[in-house]
């Protein structure tokens, strides 16, 4: 959805600036909200007994992190930042984690990046077992 958001933006701004109309981006990384508490709780109550239910741990063990979030006020500043500008850039950024994952989005693979992304939220496994097997290459 952010990349068809982005997508749009981009050929929005192309489209526009012919008016003297321009298209701005936040791209918000990491920022502590309520939505995380009820995300949290309708994850678990939804999905933490199904398929998911390894995601749903995994993501429950990565909550603490949350703490270290900005609160929303960085993402307002940011667009009070766009509007006063004189010529505001095309895209802005603040939040937990926002430069690094940026810079990494922008220099590795599609695959790599996925895979760097979905290393984070592997399912705990417990002591002594041993890792799952490889998934054969297609």
């Amino acid at each position: 959805m952010t990349f068809a958001l982005e997508g749009y933006s981009d050929g929005l701004r192309n489209e526009v600036s012919a008016f003297g109309i321009d298209v701005v981006v936040i791209q918000p990384g990491g920022i502590r909200t309520q939505w995380s508490d009820i995300a949290a709780a309708e994850s678990q109550r939804l999905s933490g007994a199904g398929p998911y239910a390894g995601l749903v741990s995994a993501m429950t063990r990565l909550r603490p992190q949350e703490a270290r979030a900005p609160e929303p006020e960085v993402v307002s500043a940011l667009i009070v930042k766009a509007l006063r500008a004189r010529r505001p850039r095309t895209r802005y950024h603040a939040g937990l984690m926002a430069t690094p994952l940026l810079l990494l989005r922008h220099w590795l693979s599609d695959r790599l990046f996925d895979r760097l992304i979905m290393s984070g939220l592997k399912p705990a496994s417990p002591l002594g077992s041993a890792p799952a097997p490889a998934r054969p290459r297609a």
